[in-house]
């Protein structure tokens, strides 16, 4: 049994060094480092490779944008336009808080993302969802963006899609706010769910998978999955970060269940752990994990690999959670013949600076 965490990958735009041009798409993917076992050489090697790699692969990007006139109440706007590898098509409207927008994507190969005014926040992720369909209530007045695209694997293909999409508005009420979030004692991070404004609840009525808002010191994280059985997806969103909001999506072979956020190291930056499990009981659980640097953009944490001696009677069903400064994995352990032993190990990792990420570093190793 593999206890590895493969099978993940991220689609986001990232902040290497510096920001990469604004030209580059929201939707760039990168393959995920947890469970990759690197010397220090080979790590040197794939930073280099990531910065140099992921410039060349987006720097012909160019997004077309298009200004859709959309008024509450009008015939809705049907627009033909074609995608053709990283070069996707923004379309983009004003509204008011509590229009109700319809987006319709009629397209054999195109995806399509709902975003909100200024930060970028997703609204509504159609490789998430599994639906062409969008309608939902708009949070705010502003600038939004219907930004339509093809995933990485075909984007680098140089694939082309033709794409039609209507677009339709409807007068509304304006969304009730919420109350903040109680927050613990100063300086203590806090874990908690908030409560999901109109948006967020329509996404999670199309999908009836995880749902799950997350606050600590000041950033606000939204983790969505379909919880589909086969070509499952993750959808982490940020809030509050001072450059980039940007969306990072995971590919994962297993249902989420469970995402916590935290500051192990407590360094002010939070970051989001995401449990991943496939069917059955004695499936082992993988981890997405994603860090915020100073509090500027998310990137992805390193997740290592059991080594031999911590997979000796390791059979699956193990669980992670966020505790005191640390991430603890927690499995059951079986003998040679496949018994229960009726003993737990317990893993507890800190977060630390890696080479080319930060990664999660087996601390103490406990057997009870």
């Amino acid at each position: 049994m593999n206890s590895n965490n493969e099978g993940f990958s991220a689609r986001s735009r990232f902040s290497l060094g510096r920001r990469l041009s604004q030209s580059a798409p929201d939707h760039v993917q990168l393959r995920a480092l947890g469970g990759l076992a690197m010397n220090r050489p080979a790590c040197l090697y794939l930073a280099l490779l990531l910065v140099f790699g992921l410039a060349a692969d987006t720097a012909a990007a160019a997004d077309k944008t298009v200004k859709v006139p959309l008024a509450p109440g009008a015939a809705p706007v049907v627009l033909n336009e074609r995608v053709a590898g990283y070069d996707g098509v923004n379309f983009t409207f004003e509204a008011k808080a509590g229009s109700v927008l319809t987006a319709v994507l009629k397209s054999k190969q195109a995806e399509f993302n709902v975003l909100a005014p200024e930060t970028g926040e997703a609204l509504f992720n159609s490789s998430v969802s599994g639906d062409d369909t969008f309608e939902g209530t708009l949070p705010k007045d502003g600038t939004y963006r219907v930004q339509v695209y093809l995933m990485r694997a075909m984007a680098r293909r140089n694939d082309k899609s033709d794409v039609t999409i209507t677009l339709s508005l409807k007068s509304g009420s304006a969304p009730q706010s919420t109350a903040p979030p109680e927050t613990g004692p100063t300086g203590q991070p806090v874990t908690q769910a908030l409560a999901p404004d109109a948006a967020t609840a329509a996404v999670h009525a199309a999908t009836k998978g995880f749902d799950a808002k997350l606050d600590v010191n000041g950033i606000s994280f939204q983790v969505l999955s379909a919880n589909n059985e086969t070509g499952n997806t993750v959808v982490i969103t940020p809030k509050g970060l001072a450059i980039d909001n940007s969306t990072m999506t995971f590919e994962a072979d297993g249902a989420v269940v469970n995402a916590e956020a935290g500051d192990i190291n407590a360094d002010g930056s939070p970051e989001v752990y995401v449990t991943v499990r496939g069917k059955g009981a004695d499936q082992p659980a993988a981890l997405i994990a994603v860090s915020t640097n100073n509090k500027k953009s998310m990137s992805m944490i390193s997740v290592p690999p059991l080594s031999p001696a911590q997979a000796k009677g390791y059979r699956g069903q193990d669980d992670y959670a966020v505790v005191e400064g640390i991430i603890a994995r927690r499995f059951p352990l079986y003998s040679a013949d496949g018994k229960p032993t009726g003993k737990m190990r317990q893993l507890q990792y800190k977060l630390k600076p890696g080479e080319a990420a930060w990664t999660l570093k087996a601390d103490k190793v406990l057997e009870f």
